[in-house]
C-alpha cells in the first residue's frame, strides 16, 4: 500500500478515536468496519412484512372504515391472530379512541370479535392531555404500567399543540412527530396515527394526498394510504417505509364480518382487469373465432369483418369500417400480447386495405416491445 494511503488511513483512525474519547454531544460515529461487524438487534415486526416498531400513519377520507381498520388491527395483536393474511407477534395494545364514546367502542368491539372473548392486555382511553400539555409523559406512564407494545392514536389532530411562534407548518409538523418518534425508539413502541387525507386525487405521488405538510410523513417509519371512491366496494392500500418492501393491495371491508379483507396484489388484479377488459370486446371475440374456423389465418376487409363479426356476436362489432380500422390500429399491441394475433395490412387493386390477422405461436416481443401491459386501470 503506497505510504501516504497509510498516513491517511492512520490520520483517519485518529480522529475518529480522538472523537470518541471526547464524547462529542449529538454525534456519533462509527466506522463502516465496525458496522459491517456489529452484533444489531433486527427490526422487531408487531405484524409480519407491514408493521414494524417506530412510528407508522394511516391516512383516508373520512367515514372510509379507518377506525374499523385500527381497532381489528390492535384486537389481532393483542389476541397473536393474523391480520390482513399476515401474522401478528402477539403483544399488549393501547387504543386511544380520542372521537369515540365507551358505548359505540363496546358496540364496534362486539361486532368485531362477533361477540367473542376480548383478549387480555388491549386497553381503550378516551381522553388524554394534548403535546402541549404533557401528552408523552402521560403515554409514558401508561405505556410503562401496561407493558404497551401498540398504541394507536385515533385520531393524530386530537392531541396536535399549538404552532410556536413564528414556525410553519412543516416546522410544526416535524417538530411533534420528531418527539413523538423519539419517545416511541427509546420505548421500543409502535405509535400508528390515524389521519386525514385531502380531497383532491395526486396522480404524482399519492401520499402527497395526506393532509398536512411533508414534515408529517418525513418523520415517519411506515406510511399507510387507504384510498377508495364512495360508490365502490373496493379500495386499494398502499404502504411504503424505511422496513417495508412498498406494496399495494386491494382490500375491501366485509359488512358480515366488519373487518377489512385482502383481496389480492394491486398490480396483479389490475393486470387481470385489462386483459378481461381486452378479450370481453366484441372485435377481440370474432377475430378469436374467425381464426379458430380458418386454421389460425383469416384475410378480408373492414366490410367483411363487419359481417363476420355481427355472425359471430350477433351484434354491430363497429359503427362503420373506417371506424372498425381505427379499433383495429389501436389494439394491435394487445392483441399480438394477449392473443398472439398479428395483424398486417395492405392496398388491393380497388385503393382499399386488405388486412390480414395470423395467430402466432409466441409473443413477437421485439415488435411490441413497448407495450405496458402495467398501464393504470381503474378496477
Amino acid at each position: 500500500m503506497p505510504q501516504n494511503m497509510c498516513t491517511t488511513q492512520a490520520f483517519n483512525d485518529e480522529i475518529i478515536e480522538a472523537i470518541k474519547k471526547e464524547k462529542i454531544e449529538h454525534l456519533s460515529v462509527i466506522s463502516a468496519k465496525e458496522l459491517k461487524k456489529a452484533d444489531l438487534k433486527p427490526v422487531d415486526f408487531l405484524i409480519k412484512n407491514i408493521l414494524p416498531e417506530g412510528c407508522s400513519m394511516i391516512a383516508a377520507a373520512p367515514k372510509i372504515g379507518k377506525s374499523w381498520f385500527v381497532l381489528d388491527m390492535g384486537l389481532s395483536v393483542a389476541s397473536g391472530e393474523t391480520f390482513l393474511s399476515q401474522e401478528t407477534k402477539k403483544a399488549n395494545v393501547l387504543y386511544l379512541a380520542l372521537e369515540d364514546s365507551e358505548n359505540r367502542l363496546q358496540d364496534r368491539m362486539n361486532k368485531v370479535l362477533a361477540n367473542g372473548e376480548a383478549p387480555d392486555g388491549f386497553y381503550f382511553v378516551t381522553k388524554v392531555p394534548t403535546m402541549d400539555n404533557g401528552f408523552i409523559e402521560s403515554l409514558d406512564e401508561i405505556v410503562t404500567a401496561l407493558r404497551i407494545k401498540l398504541v394507536i392514536i385515533d385520531t393524530f389532530q386530537k392531541i396536535r399543540g399549538t404552532a410556536k411562534k413564528n414556525e410553519s407548518p412543516y416546522q410544526h409538523d416535524y417538530r411533534e412527530m420528531g418527539a413523538l418518534k423519539a419517545w416511541a425508539d427509546s420505548k421500543g413502541v409502535s405509535l400508528f396515527f390515524v389521519h386525514h387525507i385531502r380531497k383532491m386525487l395526486d396522480e404524482n405521488d399519492i401520499y402527497n394526498m395526506i393532509s398536512g405538510s411533508q414534515g408529517i410523513m418525513g418523520a415517519l417509519d411506515t406510511t399507510y394510504l387507504l384510498y377508495k371512491k364512495r360508490d365502490e366496494e373496493k379500495a386499494v392500500l398502499h404502504i411504503t417505509g424505511r422496513d417495508v418492501m412498498q406494496r399495494s393491495d386491494v382490500i375491501t371491508f366485509n359488512t358480515e364480518l366488519y373487518k377489512w379483507t385482502v383481496i389480492g396484489d394491486f398490480g396483479e388484479l389490475q393486470k387481470q382487469q385489462r386483459k378481461h377488459i381486452h378479450n370481453s370486446s366484441p372485435i377481440v371475440k370474432t377475430l378469436v373465432k374467425l381464426l379458430d374456423e380458418n386454421g389460425g389465418t383469416w384475410r378480408g376487409n373492414m366490410t367483411d369483418l363487419l359481417c363476420e363479426g355481427e355472425r359471430i356476436t350477433g351484434e354491430d362489432i363497429a359503427e362503420t369500417p373506417r371506424k372498425l380500422s381505427f379499433a383495429i390500429s389501436k389494439m394491435t399491441k394487445e392483441l399480438s400480447f394477449y392473443n398472439n394475433i398479428v395483424v398486417n395490412s395492405s392496398k388491393n387493386g380497388s385503393g382499399g386495405k386488405m388486412y390480414s390477422f395470423t395467430r402466432t405461436s409466441t409473443v413477437i416481443n421485439d415488435v411490441y416491445a413497448d407495450f405496458n401491459a402495467d398501464e393504470y386501470i381503474e378496477l
